[in-house]
């Protein structure tokens, strides 16, 4: 009865150990499969043939980690150039309108900000610059145009300085009063190529005008003007130089430079304007014209030559 019992007993044992071991055997092949299977993705064991032909060096370590980073990394964007404009006192000049070009090619124009900095884009190599800023005279030079920061510094140069008064009191608030040297007048345009020019007219109507500083006294200045030549004023508004009619030396005063006191004393006009179209009606801009008045009819010099404005305005002013 023992015997019986015992052997029974042991029956019952050897089917529990069998059921154990086949219901473990299947999670860990399951969980073998698993550290295989993430094990084959993460770290992927060569072949034989790759084992045998893989260098013995550090350097197969390296690669693969070089390889990943240039998959990863994203294109670098190209960097801006940027410019700044300072005055000889190193101060930032805002305002300032800086046009490349190179060739026949007009590459880009900007604006300084109020930190005197002109962001635009970097077309590599080497060109050229015009910088125009109101109370400077006009300047072209090399740069290079590869991304980065540049420093164009004005030179003090040559001054000139005075004071405008209108039928005795201060101009109108809309008075523009331009000067031109000998020099500049003709240099832009024969240095400059049309597309360059181009650019510049989108935010000026005239290429070589330069614009004094005016203070709310009516006193103006102009710097960093070429030294012993002659300049001239002259503005757009219906004002005449006091005694001088209504002709071209009523507009127009030629200076030498340099010259701190002038004093141009003006009087008020009438204006005639009109508008320069095309066959389909559309302002011309850049038109030029000659004009002749009054006593100037039938002399050498015009009372007057005019650009048409983009809207294709023409004006002249007359007593």
């Amino acid at each position: 009865m023992k015997r019986s019992l015992l052997l029974v007993v042991v029956a019952l044992l050897l089917v529990a150990s069998y059921w154990a071991f086949a219901l473990r055997e299947p999670a860990e092949s399951r969980d073998a499969s698993l550290v295989a299977s993430d094990s084959a993705t993460l770290h992927p064991q060569p072949t034989q043939e790759e084992s045998l032909a893989a260098p013995q060096s550090g350097a197969s370590e390296r690669a693969p980690a070089a390889d990943s980073a240039s998959s990863t990394a994203t294109p670098t964007e190209t960097l801006p150039l940027e410019i700044v404009v300072q005055e000889p006192s190193l101060a930032p000049l805002a305002g300032a309108l800086i046009v490349l070009y190179r060739g026949e090619e007009g590459l880009a124009a900007a604006t300084t900000a109020q930190d005197g900095v002109a962001r635009l884009p970097a077309p590599g190599g080497v060109g050229k610059y015009a910088l125009f800023a109101a109370g400077w005279d006009t300047t072209l030079g090399d740069l290079d145009l590869s991304p980065g920061r540049r420093v164009l510094q004005l030179v003090e140069g040559a001054t000139i300085a005075g004071r405008v008064i209108v039928d005795g009191g201060l101009p109108d608030e809309h008075f523009q009063l331009h000067f031109g040297t000998s020099a500049s007048m003709p240099q832009l345009s024969r240095l400059m190529p049309q597309a360059a020019r181009k650019l510049v007219f989108k935010t000026r109507d005239r290429l070589s005008e330069l614009l004094p500083i005016f203070a709310s006294d009516g006193s103006f200045v102009l710097r960093g003007l070429p030294g012993d030549v002659r300049g001239t004023f002259y503005w757009s508004q219906p004002y005449f130089i006091e005694g001088r009619g209504d002709g071209f030396d009523a507009t127009h005063l030629e200076v030498p430079l340099p010259r701190g006191d002038l004093e141009l004393r003006l009087i008020s006009g009438l204006t005639i304007q009109w508008r320069v179209v095309d066959e389909s009606a559309k302002p011309v801009r850049g038109a030029y014209a000659s004009i002749w008045l009054g006593s100037d009819i039938g002399g050498d010099h015009p009372t007057a030559n005019l650009l048409s404005t983009k809207e294709g305005l023409m004006a002249k002013a007359m007593l």
